[in-house]
C-alpha cells in the first residue's frame, strides 16, 4: 500500500511539473531535503520545512492546485491571510505577475520563512499580523495541528506577547484599493470573527473569496460565515477544503 501510495503521488508530481521538475521536487519531498525545491513556472525556488505541515501546504497549493481559480480579468490586488510560509502568494505571484499580493501571517517562524520565500517577489507585502473584524490585541497559540494549525485568540490589554490585529478594511486603506480581486481565508477559525461584523465595508467589493472553515477549531464559523455571505449573490463552488465564492456580478 505505501508503494502505491508513493507511486501514485509521484506520477501526480510528474502530471504538474513534468520530467525531470517533478520527478526531483518529489525526491527532495520524500528526502526531506526541501531547503531548495525548483518548480517549472514558478521564478524562484522554496524551502519547506520537512518534515512538517509544510509538505501538505506545498501539495495543496502547487500538486493538488486547490487555488486554481479562473479571475478574468487578470486580478490587480489580492488578500493572502493565513498565508503560512508564503506558497498561496507565491503560486499567485507566477500566474498573475502584476498582482499586488497582501501576505498576512501571525506566528514568528512561519513569518520569517514566508519573507525568506518571498523575498524576490516585489508584489508580495508580507503582514506580520493575525485577521480580525476590528481593532484589538492577538496572542498565537499552538493546538498541536503544526506549523500550519496555529490560532490567534483576542486580548482585551497587550502584554509582551500580544499584537495588534489588523481587519481587511484596515489592509485596502494601507494599500489605497478599493476592490479585492482575490481574497484568500485560511484563518484556523478567525473567520468566525472576522464575518460577525465589519464585513459589510468589503464583502461586497470582493471579486472571489477562498476560504477554509474550521469548525473543528472553533464551534459556528460556518453559520456565521454562511449568514453574512447570503446577504451578497456569490456562487458557491469546492476545491480541495476550500469553498470558492465568486460575486456573481
Amino acid at each position: 500500500m505505501h508503494v502505491r501510495r508513493n507511486l501514485i503521488e509521484l506520477f501526480q508530481y510528474l502530471d504538474v511539473f513534468g520530467w525531470p521538475h517533478g520527478f526531483i521536487a518529489f525526491v527532495k519531498v520524500k528526502a526531506h531535503a526541501t531547503n531548495q525545491i525548483r518548480l517549472k513556472g514558478i521564478k524562484h525556488p522554496i524551502k519547506l520545512r520537512s518534515p512538517s505541515s509544510d509538505v501538505n501546504a506545498f501539495r495543496q497549493v502547487f500538486v493538488y492546485k486547490e487555488y486554481d481559480v479562473e479571475v478574468k480579468p487578470d486580478p490587480d490586488f489580492i488578500i493572502d491571510a493565513g498565508s503560512n510560509i508564503g506558497l498561496a502568494a507565491i503560486y499567485f505571484a507566477n500566474r498573475f505577475p502584476n498582482a499586488t499580493i497582501v501576505s498576512v501571517e501571525p506566528e514568528s517562524k512561519n513569518f520569517d520563512l514566508l519573507k525568506a520565500n518571498t523575498v524576490h517577489y516585489e508584489k508580495i507585502k508580507p503582514v506580520q499580523s493575525g485577521l480580525w473584524s476590528h481593532q484589538t490585541f492577538l496572542k498565537v497559540r499552538d493546538i498541536g495541528l503544526g506549523n500550519w494549525g496555529f490560532v490567534v485568540e483576542e486580548h482585551a490589554t497587550p502584554d509582551t506577547e500580544t499584537f495588534e490585529a489588523i481587519s481587511i478594511s484596515d489592509i485596502l486603506k494601507r494599500f489605497d484599493k478599493t476592490e479585492i480581486d482575490i481574497l484568500k481565508l485560511d484563518v484556523e477559525g478567525a473567520e468566525k470573527e472576522i464575518f460577525t461584523r465589519g464585513y459589510q465595508d468589503w464583502l461586497p467589493k470582493t471579486r472571489i473569496l477562498i476560504i477554509e472553515l474550521h469548525d473543528r477549531m472553533k464551534k459556528g464559523c460556518s453559520q456565521t460565515f454562511f449568514k453574512a455571505l447570503l446577504e451578497y449573490d456569490f456562487l458557491v463552488s469546492q476545491s480541495g477544503e476550500n469553498l470558492i465564492c465568486t460575486r456573481a456580478s
